[in-house]
């Protein structure tokens, strides 16, 4: 099975954020904000939310603390936990 790390450097997905990033445009979004927005629309397949995404404040420190600190991670679909779940346990390993 291949890594999370040789996962994000596979052609496919990369293409695949690049495509992300030229649709989108400048978003206003910066550092790990510009991520999680990359990553819904990736997982989602669906273009159009982009413009409804609001973040608060430090709500993506709040996540990423609440995520090294062993937080439950709840998906809608098997295949979202799948790659979800191993990403998060690396990330804060």
């Amino acid at each position: 099975m291949e890594s999370f790390e040789a996962s994000l450097d596979h052609p496919i997905f990369q293409e695949s954020v690049r495509r992300i990033r030229a649709w989108l445009g400048p978003t206003g979004l910066v550092g790990v904000e510009q991520e999680v927005l990359e990553r819904l629309v990736h997982s989602s397949g669906d273009l159009a939310l982009a413009p409804d995404l609001r973040l608060g404040p430090g709500a993506c420190a709040a996540g990423l603390k609440a995520l090294a600190a062993g937080a439950p991670i709840l998906t809608d679909t098997a295949m979202a936990a799948a790659a979800v779940a191993p990403m998060a346990r690396r990330t804060f390993a």
